[in-house]
This record gives C-alpha cells, sequence and structure tokens, in this order.
C-alpha cells in the first residue's frame, strides 16, 4: 500500500470515532477530517441500520477522513467489511480545493441486490442506531 494511500474514507458506520475505535482495537489513527466522495451514492442496506456505496454520477457522499492507517487496523476493517465490500482507491475532497487518495470500501457487484431505495443519514443513525449498533457487536 503506498504512503499516500493509508487513509481512510469513511461514509457510514466507521465515521463515528466509537465504531472506529472499536473495530480497530483503540483509538482513531488521528483526528478524523470532514471529507467529500463524488461520483458515488450512499444508500441503506436491506434490513440493516447500515449504508454502503455504489458509484453515481453525479452524487457526493459526506464522511470523514483518517489517516494514516496501520496494518493490524487495516486487516481489522476488512475483516469487519466482510467480502461484501471491495476496498478501492478513491479520489476525496477534504478542504476547499484540496484533494487526497484514500481507500474506502464499495459495494461489491455481487451484493448489489442487499441494497434499499432509502438514502442512509448519519444523523438519523447517530440518535436511533449508535448506542445498539455499538452494544450488539462490541460489549466486553
Amino acid at each position: 500500500m503506498q504512503a499516500s494511500a493509508q487513509r481512510l474514507f469513511a461514509y457510514g458506520t466507521l465515521m463515528f470515532a466509537p465504531v472506529m475505535q472499536a473495530v480497530c482495537g483503540g483509538g482513531p489513527p488521528a483526528p478524523p477530517l470532514p471529507a467529500r466522495l463524488h461520483g458515488y451514492q450512499r444508500y441503506r442496506v436491506a434490513g440493516e441500520v447500515y449504508p454502503a456505496i455504489i458509484a453515481a454520477a453525479g452524487a457526493v457522499v459526506e464522511g470523514v477522513l483518517y489517516g494514516p492507517i496501520g496494518r493490524a487496523c487495516w486487516a481489522r476493517l476488512d475483516a469487519f467489511e466482510t467480502d461484501r465490500y471491495v476496498r478501492t482507491q478513491v479520489t476525496v475532497d477534504h478542504a476547499q480545493d484540496h484533494t487526497l487518495t484514500a481507500w474506502t470500501y464499495v459495494l461489491a457487484p455481487t451484493q448489489r441486490s442487499c441494497l434499499s431505495n432509502a438514502v442512509w443519514s448519519p444523523e438519523e443513525f447517530a440518535v436511533r442506531h449508535l448506542a445498539a449498533y455499538l452494544g450488539d457487536r462490541y460489549t466486553p
């Protein structure tokens, strides 16, 4: 993995520091920066509280940028995302007219049928699902 691409663009549950900390087994590598990914749309996965993204011309996904990410954290992220997603290198905007290369998890083409038509809302997830999501997956 190139040094310039050791960043993660998170657009779903990993946007939330407690989830990122639980998945990576500690604190995030650095405080996340707001970021945008052009050319993708975020939808809720049917029957779940988390999203997936797919390519969509003209669409924009708001998220956060973490980095640098170490090897151990990448291994845990890959396991967390399962084979439902494909780690994909993308270019994101993280400041006015500033772009960086990062990795993100895009829905695998074979999983497209699992998407709902509902656009996923980070605000709704934070209010309605975050506490239960963490409790269901990361209780000691």
